[in-house]
């Protein structure tokens, strides 16, 4: 009797895993439906890290318009190798640049597309390292930051600064000490993640729609209720 139960259980179980993983992949199909609005022809976007939902992004855009993506290394994991050779084997023209471009390229670039780790509550986003620095570049030449991320990345919290909510990485990615080298006054801090505040961000493109940080709040009240109405910083 007991291990009916239990067996009865496990598969209650696995179909709720299939159905939320199911559940996660449509929505990354959603995402991806909205590329040809926001891609046209001849746009020169930036991007960075790697991402199933950036790169099927982009591909789905090719259908539609010719356009040439700049991709950066993304140091020190450099992911963003993986996203320019899937886009570069797709067909869409692609260049990988060094991080410490991107201000350089940024003149040249009609819009920022990445993707984010969490949705926040203050209308920002929590995004892989490398990302303050991009919409930091974007807003100095007016160009408008979009963000790829489903609902279910959306979290009721307010992160202060980009060591909130945050992982700290092991110094050896970014620093390795020499013979002879004194180490007594070095202090090495490897956030894994950056917190892009609202201000930088100009569009947030879930599985339901696109919403500015101002507006996101509609997201937040439909999944956690009334309780997420808060006022944005700026």
């Amino acid at each position: 009797m007991v291990d009916r139960k239990m067996t009865q259980l496990t598969r209650e179980l696995k179909l709720a895993i299939l159905e939320v993983i199911e559940e996660f992949e449509m929505a990354k199909e959603d995402v991806t439906a909205q590329a040809k609005e926001h891609i046209g022809d001849n746009d020169l976007i930036l991007t960075y890290h790697t991402s199933s939902t950036l790169t099927n992004f982009f591909i789905a855009a090719k259908e539609s318009a010719n356009f040439e993506v700049i991709v950066c290394e993304t140091a020190p994991k450099f992911t963003g190798h993986e996203t320019a050779q899937a886009l570069a084997q797709a067909g869409i023209q692609t260049s990988l640049v060094s991080d410490s471009a991107v201000f350089a390229v940024m003149s040249r670039v009609d819009k920022v597309i990445i993707t984010a780790h969490g949705i926040m509550a203050t209308g920002g986003i929590v995004a892989q390292a490398g990302a303050l620095m991009i919409a930091h570049a974007a807003m100095a030449y007016s160009v408008p930051v979009f963000v790829l991320g489903a609902v279910y990345k959306l979290t009721p919290l307010h992160p202060i600064d980009s060591l909130t909510y945050n992982e700290l990485l092991s110094p050896s990615m970014v620093y390795r000490s020499e013979e002879g080298d004194s180490e007594q006054n070095v202090t090495a801090i490897v956030p894994a993640f950056d917190y892009v505040p609202p201000k930088l961000v100009d569009l947030i493109l879930t599985n339901q729609e696109g919403y500015t940080s101002e507006n996101i709040y509609r997201a937040f009240n439909a999944l956690y209720g009334k309780q997420g109405t808060h006022e944005f910083p700026e």
